[in-house]
């Protein structure tokens, strides 16, 4: 008896789905088929509006035909040949399209750095930078010691050649 009981709860559920349907299909004009709609206004009031003028407004009609143009120029068509992974633009078309402009890389500066003093030995010179102990290919502040001289320090620093002096 329980199988048959919720065959009839769904039977009446159904049968109220259609009511509901058929309703709401009365009640926008009998059965939707003309374009004809009734909206309610700010004022609480119905107002019926008859799209059907539309279609002869050359103002309308000039406005969809410019959205049907634009969409068929721009409609997606698939290459079943192009790797789903690879760039839809590629780099050099890209680089082609973007106008070049001429700048000077900005010039290279070097960290600030105090040359404190060198300690001078013939085979291993050590200078004092910012308080720390560097030797000829020592790193400071990223900048490499390249030479350690009497009273200057030679350092390269994103491939461009500084002198720190003694003063």
């Amino acid at each position: 008896m329980n199988g048959e009981r919720k065959k009839l709860v769904v039977l009446a559920l159904a049968l109220v789905v259609i009511v509901v349907a058929v309703v709401v299909m009365l009640g926008r004009g009998g059965g939707g088929g003309g374009k004809t709609q009734t909206v309610a206004s700010a004022g609480g009031q119905d107002q019926s509006h008859d799209w059907s003028v539309l279609d002869s407004d050359p103002e309308y009609l000039e406005t969809v035909a410019e959205i049907a143009k634009t969409r068929a120029e721009h409609t997606y068509t698939a290459d079943p040949e192009r790797d789903p992974m690879a760039a839809l633009v590629l780099e050099s078309d890209a680089r082609a399209s973007r106008p070049e402009r001429e700048e000077a890389p900005a010039p290279v500066v070097l960290p600030p750095m105090t040359l404190g003093g060198i300690i001078w030995d013939d085979e291993t010179p050590i200078a004092m930078i910012d308080g720390q102990d560097v030797r000829p290919g020592d790193t400071v502040k990223g900048a490499r010691v390249k030479s350690i001289g009497h009273e200057s320090v030679e350092l390269v620093y994103k491939g461009e050649r500084f002198v720190l002096r003694l003063r």
